[in-house]
């Protein structure tokens, strides 16, 4: 897997400490949605003009007799999800549950756009909540420690060894460079979020030709290319702890 980076506006600075954290996966609370019940049927409103623009085919469910879950998927990739398991008394009959779009697919400039499930009940019992909420739960956040480096007249190569990184979604991975810095996440990688910056490099960098590479050598690599602005020679990084 090959990925490139886009420059960012304000190139300078320091990586890890002027970077927003992005997150590819993003779980709804309960203030996100509304519902409603009758008799035979609950009611699941989320608002989606604060989740950007949704992809055309990013939006899907899922049934069972004691739960549901959606994902929602805008332009950029995030992840929204919403899942209830554990439904309230006989919980619900799948096959006749459904997801209704409330306007025009993929337009969240809309302040109207939403997406309603449709429960159908599987008794007529008065619902008091919508079971179990998911909520994300809080991963050990680990620095990587197992790394090298090479210099080179154009550019700097770093390898991180990390077992198993090759195996993660693509989306789980961030590498993020600045012309003075740089850093690296993976997101829950055998339940933890590991993470790796060099805060101070010793000399400019071409951000737009900066790259990394995930393969399988010894069970695991993140290969990170660093093209230099000079062709001066780097005797140390400065990696954050």
């Amino acid at each position: 897997v090959v990925q490139g980076c886009d420059r960012p506006g304000n190139a300078r600075g320091n990586a890890w400490s002027t970077n927003k954290e992005a997150e590819a996966v993003k779980y709804l609370s309960s203030s996100a949605f509304s519902w409603t019940q009758s008799d035979s049927n609950v009611f699941v409103r989320l608002p989606l003009a604060s989740m950007g623009e949704i992809q055309e085919d990013g939006l899907a469910v899922k049934f069972s007799d004691t739960s549901f879950k959606v994902t929602l998927t805008n332009q950029s990739g995030t992840v929204h999800v919403m899942e209830c398991r554990k439904l309230p008394h006989q919980g619900i009959i799948p096959e006749k549950s459904r997801m209704i779009v409330n306007t025009s697919a993929g337009k969240a400039s809309d302040g109207e756009y939403s997406v309603t499930i449709d429960l159908k009940k599987a008794d007529t019992c008065n619902w008091e909540d919508l079971g179990r909420i998911t909520t994300p739960k809080k991963l050990p956040e680990v620095a990587v420690n197992n790394y090298s480096w090479r210099d080179e007249e154009r550019g700097v190569y770093i390898y991180l060894k990390i077992p198993g990184i090759h195996k993660v979604p693509s989306h789980n991975v961030k590498v993020r460079f600045r012309e003075l810095s740089f850093d690296f996440r993976c997101e829950n990688l055998d339940g933890k979020n590991l993470n790796f910056a060099v805060t101070e490099l010793p000399m400019e960098i071409v951000v737009e030709r900066c790259r990394y590479t995930i393969d399988s050598t010894d069970g695991g690599r993140v290969k990170i290319y660093l093209r230099k602005w000079a062709r001066t020679s780097w005797r140390k990084i400065q990696v954050h702890r």
